[in-house]
Order: C-alpha cells, then sequence, then structure tokens
C-alpha cells in the first residue's frame, strides 16, 4: 500500500474511526468472528450459486471468508475509501481466486448492478444507520431477491451501559454503540420470516489475549504499509489497544443473536408463525 502523504502521530490520532481500521487493515469481523460466517453459510444455505451483497463492508473480511467456505460470489460496498482499499487488497493476498469485489459505495444508495442478490448481509451494521427501519427497508425493496435470505447480526444490552461508558465508546468509534434490550434490537426485523437465531453471550478477554491480537495486527501492518518509525507504530498499536479495550469494556452489558431472516414479497411486513 502506499500512503500519499507522511504518516504523523497526530494524523493516525485524529483519523476517524472508519479510516484508521483501513490504514492498519484490521479484521473488523463480525460478532463470532468465522463461528459467525459458518453460522451465516450453513443455515443462510449460501453456496457457488449465490451473489451475496456485503453493506458496511469495512475491510471485507465477512464476504471474503463466506466466499471461501462456500464459494459464492458478490459485492462488498463501505463509504470508507481507505477500509475499501484496505479489503481489496487482503483480498489478493488471501482469496485472490474469489470472485468478489469491494467498491466504495453508500449501503443506502446501491443499486444492484443487473438482477438482484440472493443475499444480503450487513452483519452488525443496521444499528449504524440514521434509521434501521429505512435502512433494512431499502435492503428488502431494492437489494434482495423475493425469497432472498438477510444476513446479520444484532448487539443487544442486557444490562443498561453506564452513561460514562458510552461517552467512552462514542469518542473511540465516532459512533454510539447499541443501548437496547433484545426486543427493541429486533423490531425492525418484525415482517421477514425468521429462520435461524442464536443468541450468544459475550466473554471479556484477557490483556494476554489483546496483546497478542494487537501485536499481531500491527505486525502485520508495519509489513504491509513498509514502516519503520517506531513512534508510528506505537501510535497506531496504542490507538488500536484502545478500540479494543473500549469493546472490552461494553462486554458485560451485552450479548448478541446470530440471524438468517426471509425476504418473501407477499407477506412482508406481516406474521403468520408465533415466535416461541
Amino acid at each position: 500500500m502506499e500512503i500519499s502523504e507522511p504518516l504523523t502521530v497526530n494524523k493516525i490520532n485524529e483519523m476517524s474511526y472508519t479510516d484508521f481500521v483501513g490504514l492498519v487493515n484490521q479484521w473488523n469481523v463480525p460478532p463470532g468472528a468465522y463461528e459467525t460466517v459458518n453460522e451465516w453459510a450453513v443455515f443462510g444455505h449460501v453456496d457457488e450459486t449465490s451473489r451475496v451483497l456485503e453493506v458496511a463492508c469495512t475491510t471485507g473480511f465477512s464476504l471474503r471468508e463466506l466466499s471461501l467456505m462456500t464459494g459464492c460470489s458478490g459485492i462488498g460496498i463501505d463509504i470508507s475509501a481507505a477500509s475499501v482499499e484496505a479489503a481489496n487488497r487482503t483480498k489478493e493476498m488471501q482469496a485472490p481466486e474469489a470472485d468478489i469485489e469491494y467498491r466504495v459505495e453508500n449501503g443506502l444508495t446501491h443499486m444492484p448492478d443487473d438482477e438482484k442478490y440472493s443475499h444480503v448481509l450487513f452483519g452488525a451494521a443496521l444499528r449504524f444507520f440514521p434509521s434501521p427501519d429505512q435502512a433494512l427497508g431499502h435492503f428488502v425493496t431494492n437489494l434482495v431477491k423475493d425469497r432472498g435470505l438477510l444476513l446479520s447480526n444484532e448487539f443487544f444490552t442486557t444490562e443498561p451501559i453506564p452513561a460514562e461508558l458510552i461517552e467512552r465508546a462514542e469518542s473511540v468509534f465516532n459512533m454510539t454503540p447499541t443501548t437496547v434490550g433484545y426486543d427493541q434490537v429486533m423490531e425492525p426485523y418484525k415482517g421477514l420470516r425468521r429462520l435461524y437465531n442464536q443468541v450468544h453471550p459475550i466473554r471479556q478477554e484477557t490483556q494476554e489475549q489483546l496483546d497478542h491480537y494487537c501485536d499481531s495486527s500491527i505486525e502485520r501492518a508495519k509489513s504491509e504499509l513498509q514502516l519503520t518509525d517506531v513512534n508510528i507504530l506505537e501510535a497506531m498499536r496504542s490507538r488500536l489497544m484502545d478500540i479494543k479495550k473500549m469493546s472490552n469494556d461494553l462486554r458485560p452489558y451485552q450479548g448478541y443473536t446470530t440471524l438468517v431472516h426471509q425476504y418473501v414479497e407477499g407477506e412482508y411486513g406481516k406474521r403468520y408463525t408465533e415466535l416461541f
């Protein structure tokens, strides 16, 4: 990767969260990482005939790994050019034969090049759109085929997050973490068929585990970006550790659910089966 302007410690600290993720090529995974992608592959019936759109793909982990597991083709889109550049770069290194690509686009305005997608994947991103209902409505109305599938996660709170923690998270992520419970995060999906729903608890990581992750990620970034300045590398590691610690501090208040929903045109917006 070529950097157009020299990196400085100030630039690293002032970058938006998404651009920093793109710079260090953090594999910005859904909750559950590979386990979640495997759940989507199995319970979302993804195979080599599937055409998948990943919305808010950041550095491209979910679509890339789903394609490697199943042979599906697809497109990943994100508004961060730095993240999309990292996604395409990693695709060439990790999955050169995969029939996928990444583009700088807005998920709320994207339209299919040709026919609609068999699957729309958006991980845990729905809550970060200004209106989750509007975003999901766009995915359903314009992007996924009739009887196509939507693959997602939802964080939810298991108890109220302290205000001080929310304020810290907003400063780290440039966005507000999910602050509502299970029933509220599931509300936008009420007009879809729920095919799979697995609720997971979340464990906090140990400091040793956090260190191992950050050391591994920054060592890779050092190689990819051909960096030698120890101050730059330390600033990158410090910010990545701040991100990981912030996520870790939220874990005692959170759970998450892995979801597969089906869009059926003739019944969208209604429900004819019991949930339990």
